[in-house]
């Protein structure tokens, strides 16, 4: 298993992005390939054939035919790329349960917006609940993506996450952990990492608690309203649940360690065989035994990276960024039915945005982004409103969409307009058209 950075720098991790069209640059690009870890065999294996020639010609011949070598080389194959296909494949499982993630936390808030827009008893309770919900789900996606990313590390997920302390006070009380850390000693028969697994599902729980208390906040939906957002959380929980049986249940030990000890074996003998079969040709000897030895170690080096492909190594899901663009559409959806004072106290309680997702730009990605503007929708000062945009013309001159222009601002289906309208109702949002 890889070891993970602890620090929060992993969210600045980006997805590696290139053109496929452009042969030089995906033939010699270090950044994400495999040839930092490679090229200290590919040289090993060069002198080892060089030695090989040098002492040949002095008399001393350690070579020998290469019939059993090829032989051998047919069971090599089959094991490296056979294990690379099956990584691969668990490898893109993860990133559909990742996507699904996604996708049922925006439907859930989306859902929580549209299937009470009609209630014939809207008020600040329904206003509260939505707002309650959009929380929830965000500190839900938080600390499951922190499972994924730290969960070996001997630290609880929680702790950097938003979670109010009574929340973070009934998880300590069900593992029986003092303050915030967590002890092998004190929790018994449990690990770190059993633990950190568990807290999504308590989370998934209280979510589903505040679905049902939709009565103490004035709520009436029709059950198959409501078994709507249970259907969202429930396809929320099989994500989870399938994310965790993947990294959970690794590669089977006695397949990598039978291909490991064939590949070498096969790799740091090749010299031998290829220099009897050869010939004098020695520098077509040494560039087919430095491509050879790249081609079978990369291929190696390439499962071990697709093994585990949550943290911050450069080939591994951004998924800290795609959960932020998850924030914002949230975010977004919050503003159009609760209104910017609630959108703007949500966004506030995780924190910014804006210089992630320029390092994302400056990656290659180029997804537009979609947090509210701070100038308009978060207050400059406590008591201060925020100001209306001057123009509507973006500053690279594209034209933003407005939200006068997406809805009326007006209180009735469910809908609640910040209560001045003079500032917070001429939001734009960021997507340029």
């Amino acid at each position: 298993m890889k070891t993970k950075s602890k620090a929060r720098a992993y969210s600045r991790a980006t997805t590696i992005t290139y053109d496929t069209k452009d042969h030089l640059d995906i033939i010699f690009r270090l950044h994400g390939s495999v040839w930092r870890p490679v090229i200290g065999f590919c040289i090993f294996n060069t002198l080892l054939t060089l030695a090989i020639i040098l002492l040949k010609q002095n008399g001393i011949d350690l070579t020998f035919k290469d019939r059993g070598h090829s032989f051998m080389s047919v069971l090599v194959s089959f094991l490296v790329v056979s294990r690379n296909g099956i990584v691969y494949s668990r490898y893109m499982e993860a990133r559909a349960y990742l996507g699904d993630l996604f996708r049922h936390s925006r439907e859930l808030i989306q859902y929580s917006a549209i299937l009470t827009m009609q209630d014939d008893r809207p008020g600040p309770l329904m206003r509260e609940w939505r707002f309650k919900l959009a929380r929830q789900t965000i500190i839900l996606l938080e600390v499951t993506l922190g499972f994924l990313s730290f969960r070996s590390q001997g630290e609880n997920v929680w702790d950097n996450s938003t979670m109010d302390e009574i929340d973070k006070a009934e998880l300590r009380k069900r593992f029986n952990l003092r303050e915030n850390i967590i002890q092998e000693s004190v929790v018994a028969n449990h690990s770190a990492e059993e633990i950190n697994g568990e807290t999504p599902i308590f989370l998934l729980y209280n979510l589903k608690k505040l679905i049902a208390d939709h009565v103490d906040y004035n709520l009436a939906p029709h059950v198959n309203k409501e078994m709507k957002f249970y259907t969202c959380v429930d396809s929320f929980s099989t994500a989870y649940y399938g994310l965790k049986r993947l990294i959970t249940t690794p590669f089977p030990f006695p397949l990598i360690q039978m291909g490991r000890t064939f590949l070498f074996f096969w790799v740091f003998t090749l010299p031998f065989a290829l220099v009897n079969d050869m010939g004098e040709v020695y520098v077509a000897d040494l560039a087919i035994i430095f491509f050879l030895t790249y081609g079978y170690v990369g291929l190696e080096f390439v499962s071990m990276e697709m093994d585990d492909p949550f943290g911050d190594d450069e080939n591994d899901f951004n998924h800290v960024g795609m959960a932020r663009a998850v924030f914002e559409d949230i975010y977004l959806v919050v503003y159009d039915s609760c209104g910017g004072e609630d959108a703007s106290r949500l966004r506030h309680m995780f924190g910014e945005v804006h210089d992630d997702y320029h390092e994302e730009y400056k990656a290659g990605h180029h997804r537009k982004a979609t947090e509210i503007d701070d100038s308009i929708v978060i207050y400059a000062a406590e008591d201060s409103p925020p100001q209306a945009p001057k123009s509507s013309i973006a500053s690279n001159g594209s034209k933003r969409v407005s939200f006068n222009s997406m809805y009326n601002s007006t209180n009735g289906g469910g809908n609640y307009a910040p209560s001045d309208s003079s500032g917070s109702e001429d939001y734009e949002d960021a997507f340029a058209v």
